[in-house]
């Protein structure tokens, strides 16, 4: 789903760059709730569904192989926007065998998109087994606490989850890459990604044990912080090996 200050991309290629990715922007938007398709190979602007607790594009199922790719200038949308900057970015990420970007539409919502009078949709908060789980409380994110704060309506709910994690809640939380999304408390009957973690790895594990350990344990992807290297998280220099050898050991996805 898209929230106020990003959204994820799927392309299985990401091959001609910024540009293209624009298309694929336009065309993913909301997450969609389908029935399980039979295999079929992904297109670049396949809506990507939600089947049990895995996602599809185009009938296919797809680990989401990612990264954050933030911001080059702040509020790129709608301000010092460098389109050559973003062709070559995106070049370098299916280089590194990215299929999945999160880019930050608006960064503080100055610029960059209209919100109307009906609100923000999001993918949820951050904090995962704070907010998202029964292990330190109530899921405040359940469908059924989301559609009574929203009069009852089915509409009020969390396609997936994306919770994010650095090291600093690992001694409170537990280090989500060992374990499955149901085990660290969240809910196992929607498909759950780690939404941003360090490119560089977690403590004592590297990126790469990150990637393929979080695959092993049943969450639907990862997308390290960030690409481009914007603070001591590291960049695509730290994050590509374990982006390259999952594609890799993975060519189906």
């Amino acid at each position: 789903m898209l929230d106020k200050q990003s959204v994820i991309t799927h392309s299985p290629s990401i091959r001609s760059g910024w540009r293209s990715l624009l298309c694929v922007l336009a065309v993913v938007g909301l997450f969609s709730i389908a029935g399980c398709l039979s295999p079929a190979r992904a297109a670049v602007g396949d809506r990507i569904s939600v089947c049990g607790a895995e996602f599809r594009a185009g009938g296919k199922r797809v680990w989401l192989n990612g990264a954050n790719a933030p911001w080059h200038a702040w509020n790129d949308f709608g301000g010092h926007y460098d389109a050559g900057w973003w062709d070559k970015h995106f070049e370098e990420l299916h280089a590194n065998g990215i299929n999945a970007a999160r880019v930050w539409i608006s960064c503080n919502g100055d610029a960059g998109i209209n919100i109307d009078t009906n609100g923000l949709v999001t993918v949820g908060i951050s904090m995962g087994p704070k907010y998202q789980s029964g292990r330190c409380g109530v899921d405040l994110f359940s469908d059924a606490v989301l559609q009574a704060k929203a009069g009852g309506t089915p509409l009020a709910r969390l396609d997936f989850y994306s919770p994010h994690h650095y090291d600093w809640m690992t001694r409170r939380y537990g280090n989500p890459f060992s374990e499955s999304p149901a085990a660290y408390g969240l809910d196992g009957g929607k498909p759950a990604m780690i939404g941003e973690c360090p490119a560089k790895g977690t403590a004592g594990r590297s990126s790469t044990q990150d990637y393929e350990d979080a695959y092993r344990n049943g969450w639907q992807g990862v997308q390290g912080w960030t690409s481009n290297g914007l603070d001591a998280n590291g960049g695509l220099e730290k994050l590509g090996p374990a982006t390259r050898a999952f594609r890799n050991n993975h060519s189906e996805f």
